[in-house]
């Protein structure tokens, strides 16, 4: 039996009492300082304290695991012939029972497995169905939306055409308008300037009549009275006919000569009475003579009268001519002018007219080059609309294969994956289940081992009995000696929380190595007895038995063994 040295005890007593006064008398922070340091050097020297009587509980337990581990190998040596019979036993019940858990594995597992890759491959079956339709639903639509596209494009093609088309052939019709009508102003334009200087010279024209019957109208007197004279003197000379040169020389025989004659023949008489000669010859001459000279005298007077009429009616004629001549040159310059206009014209409207058709031609031509262009463009453009949504049905269609390759391929894969998993499951489900069953017999075997050599470790039982009761004494006795001595820490002092501690974990673990060492013999004291020593030095049996005492360390104990839990419940 340990006990706790009375020294170390009253020591500890003594620092704790120590601590308590100080606590209890400490009212400054020095005092609690000094209790503080107290406390520390009191839970020093308890767990000292403590630490000293594991020291010596497993010094005292070493010593009769000592002696009781030679009396326990004597004994084995006896029994070894037994134990050696009682493995054979359990080598054939375990390949037995090896058999029976492949045979009854085999069934349930791969009935199992079956309805899993079974439902595994229908699963499969299913997700390739709803890829495949997912692919060809998206291919659907991808090619709903391409041909839509290309209708929208096509419809959008064509109505830009038509436009254009629209908007060249409204740009041809103003461009032929805005011509019409600028031929039309520069047509009036020209007339009415043709018409303005037609107008123009015609009032030159008439204008320089009226001047000319002006003139004309001063010279008619002075040429009427010259071609009065002219005809005068041509009846003085008889040119006009005998009856007409009557008419004159009666004419000049009128009053005048009549006068004159009388004057001359009176003055005549008179002067040829005065000189007495009035019955003479020469006066009957004279008289005779007197009428006809002066009748010649008048006419020639009267002739060179009318010449000198004659030659100023000739002269005014000449001039009135040179005007007329001038008039003339004058109408004929503005008729050329007005033939000018005319032609000028007539030119102007020929241009005019000429540049309109000109470019009523070029409208017309640029828009039949736009409405071919036009054209050709938006059926480059459908065209090209229809080649791309070709080419994009030929790529949906394609990725469409692809998918459903893949998604084929995917659920070939799986369907591998499934019968590859479904046979390692098999096999590591009966691998496991035969480990658990050849555990569970093994397990078994060896309890009914331990039972067929009850007789054999029934004495060695007792023995361990006996001094596992001895040692359970002493070990509760120091026990409580060290939990009496923690329970006064604990009371007075509150620093012994690790002296407790320890205590306590001594304490269960001393129990629980007494309950191991009673309930499971030999090797569950050991277990129990080695947590008190930081290198165990007690030697395990390397078999079932206990021959190999002395070289084998704790591990093996056939009857604390379970079954795999819920195993045999199927």
């Amino acid at each position: 039996m340990v006990a706790v040295s009375s020294a170390v005890v009253g020591g500890l007593v003594g620092l704790a009492g120590a601590g308590i006064n100080a606590g209890m008398t400490s009212s400054s922070g020095k005092a609690a300082k000094n209790a503080a340091r107290d406390a520390k050097i009191l839970q020093q020297t308890g767990a000292q304290g403590i630490y000293q009587v594991n020291l010596d509980s497993q010094a005292a337990i070493a010593e009769k695991m000592k002696q009781l581990s030679q009396a326990v190998y004597d004994k084995s040596i006896s029994a070894g012939s037994t134990v050696v019979e009682a493995q054979r036993k359990a080598q054939q019940a375990t390949y037995q029972a090896q058999q029976e858990a492949v045979r009854a594995s085999t069934a349930d597992n791969t009935r199992s497995q079956d309805q899993i890759y079974t439902q595994a491959l229908s699963d499969i079956g299913k997700i390739y169905g709803v890829q495949v339709e997912a692919s060809r639903d998206a291919a659907r639509s991808l090619s709903e939306a391409s041909t839509g596209a290309r209708d929208a494009q096509v419809a959008a093609s064509r109505e830009g055409q038509s436009y254009l088309s629209g908007a060249s052939r409204d740009a041809m019709l103003a461009n032929i308008n805005a011509s019409s009508q600028e031929r039309g102003v520069q047509a009036g334009a020209s007339r009415d300037a043709m018409l303005a200087k037609l107008n123009a010279s015609n009032i030159s024209d008439q204008q320089y009549k009226d001047a000319y019957a002006k003139i004309e109208a001063g010279f008619t007197p002075y040429t009427d009275a010259g071609l009065a004279a002219l005809m005068g003197q041509q009846d003085l000379l008889g040119m006009n006919g005998t009856q007409a040169q009557t008419q004159a020389f009666q004419g000049i025989e009128g009053g005048q000569y009549k006068e004159l004659a009388k004057q001359g023949e009176d003055a005549l008489l008179q002067n040829a009475s005065a000189t007495g000669g009035v019955r003479g010859g020469n006066v009957a001459g004279a008289l005779a003579q007197f009428r006809p000279s002066m009748l010649q005298a008048l006419i020639d007077k009267q002739f060179n009268n009318l010449s000198g009429i004659r030659d100023t009616g000739y002269n005014a004629q000449g001039k009135l001519a040179g005007y007329q001549s001038n008039l003339g040159e004058d109408l004929a310059t503005g008729a050329r002018a007005r033939g000018g206009f005319t032609a000028e014209n007539d030119i102007n409207q020929g241009n005019i007219g000429a540049k309109y058709y000109t470019d009523v031609g070029r409208f017309t031509s640029e828009n039949d080059i736009n409405q071919g262009q036009y054209g050709a463009q938006s059926a480059a453009d459908i065209g090209g609309f229809n080649a791309q949504d070709f080419v994009n049905q030929g790529n949906i269609s394609a990725q469409d294969v692809t998918n459903r390759g893949q998604y084929g391929a995917e659920a070939a894969t799986s369907r591998g994956i499934a019968a590859n998993t479904r046979l390692t499951n098999l096999n590591q489900i009966n691998q496991a289940e035969i480990n658990a069953r050849l555990q569970y017999f093994v397990e078994n075997q060896g309890a009914t081992r331990d039972i067929e050599n009850e007789n054999i470790l029934r004495s060695l039982g007792y023995d361990l009995d006996l001094l596992a009761g001895q040692y359970g004494a002493d070990i509760n006795k120091t026990a409580q000696g060290a939990q009496s001595f923690a329970d006064y820490m604990n009371t007075y002092t509150g620093a012994g929380v690790n002296a407790a501690q320890t205590t306590g974990n001594i304490n269960a673990n001393t129990k629980l190595g007494i309950g191991q060492a009673i309930s499971k013999g030999f090797g569950g004291l050991a277990g129990a007895l080695s947590s008190y020593q930081s290198e165990p030095q007690i030697e395990q049996p390397t078999q079932y038995g206990f021959a190999g005492l002395r070289t084998q360390p704790q591990q093996m104990n056939f009857n604390q063994g379970q079954p795999t839990g819920g195993f045999w419940s199927k």
